[in-house]
């Protein structure tokens, strides 16, 4: 059902439907052995909404546009940070200093994590004179792991190392706001 169909099941606005379990727990329950047939039980009923064409039309616009070989899946049933690994790598990796798959969010953790140390798509492009861009706000929000690699924190640490009393990206900008 539509995503209006979820909100008025839980009794609520649009824009506050609660959010799904996106965890690896949650998604095994999910997947359920293999039968994935347990959304609904894992997640709730809003794991089954989705949203019209007319509901995010800029949106549709830009996937419709940009995107390529996309097909809105996510690529290892987890959270978000190893899907967002496997989109700049081709890898979810494991987590340094773990033997397990990387399918947690830790590398958010930017003063203790050491980075990711396999290769992404931009090292190779690079490698190959392939010239590339990543558009994103000020602040990440998260959103490019590239910075979770160990390659593009070390260009992060050579450039905050030029900036006096400032550890890491968040001291950074607040430094800027200041």
């Amino acid at each position: 059902y539509s995503v209006r169909e979820a909100a008025e099941r839980q009794r609520k606005e649009l824009q506050y439907i609660g959010d799904l379990d996106h965890s690896w727990g949650g998604a095994g329950k999910a997947r359920n052995g293999g039968w994935y047939d347990n959304w609904v039980t894992a997640k709730t009923a809003a794991t089954m909404a989705y949203y019209d064409r007319a509901d995010v039309p800029l949106h549709h616009e830009l996937a419709d546009t940009f995107t390529v070989c996309d097909a809105y899946h996510s690529s290892i049933h987890t959270s978000t940070s190893p899907n967002r690994n496997h989109l700049v790598s081709g890898w979810t990796g494991f987590e340094p200093g773990d033997k397990g798959r990387a399918v947690n969010n830790d590398c958010y953790d930017e003063d203790d994590h050491p980075g990711y140390g396999w290769t992404t798509y931009a090292e190779r492009l690079e490698k190959a004179g392939v010239s590339w861009r990543v558009y994103q706000e000020w602040d990440n929000f998260t959103d490019n792991n590239l910075e979770f690699f160990a390659s593009f924190k070390a260009v992060m640490a050579k450039a905050l190392a030029k900036v006096d009393g400032v550890a890491n990206m968040t001291a950074y900008y607040g430094k800027l706001a200041d």
